[in-house]
């Protein structure tokens, strides 16, 4: 079985100031991988708060929560997003050398007042990790994956800055293609 039905109790704007999903609290496009099996063309979306994927039954109109003891892999616009610990993060990079994965740390924050009304909230921090030569690193910053990186760290600076890759921006796309960098740097490549 792919999943249960799911009694969730909706994020609903009367109650809750922002969502616990990933990105969107949309329904996307993407793949699951299930119990080995391939399902394209499927509805989705992740829950980074219950650490769930959702999918909707469109002949039933229903909503699954997805059984993770069966769940290999899903991909949303393109990510491939894979277990890790007791969630899943999207996998930014992999090579023989390193893979690095990027996840959200989701939980109750205090609650927030606004025109009046009190809202529950949801605090979220987007973590990565790099394993590298079989060890794992949690990286916190750009600082911290570029001293992983010595030798190369005033190379992958000046990639950085040369390719307009900010941190505070876009931090999942510059961790992406710094990890890349270094990489390509430590096989001999080019600079």
């Amino acid at each position: 079985q792919v999943g249960e039905e799911l009694k969730e109790e909706r994020y609903h704007q009367q109650k809750y100031i922002n969502h616990p999903y990933w990105e969107t609290d949309e329904f996307r496009e993407g793949t699951v991988c299930f119990n080995g099996r391939i399902y394209p063309n499927q509805k989705l979306r992740f829950d980074t708060y219950r650490k769930a994927l959702l999918l909707i039954i469109p002949e039933k109109r229903n909503i699954l929560q997805v059984n993770k003891e069966k769940l290999d892999y899903f991909i949303i616009n393109g990510v491939k997003y894979i277990p890790y610990k007791d969630t899943y993060a999207a996998l930014l990079y992999e090579s023989s050398s390193m893979k690095m994965v990027a996840y959200v740390k989701c939980l109750f924050s205090r609650p927030v007042a606004k025109e009046g009304k009190m809202y529950q909230h949801f605090g979220k921090e987007e973590q990565f990790s790099m394993t590298l030569d079989g060890k794992e690193h949690i990286l916190d910053s750009r600082s911290d994956l570029l001293n992983l990186f010595p030798k190369y760290k005033k190379a992958l600076k000046s990639y950085a800055k040369k390719n307009g890759l900010k941190f505070s921006v876009q931090p999942m796309e510059t961790m992406k293609q710094l990890a890349m960098q270094a990489d390509l740097m430590m096989k001999g490549g080019k600079q």
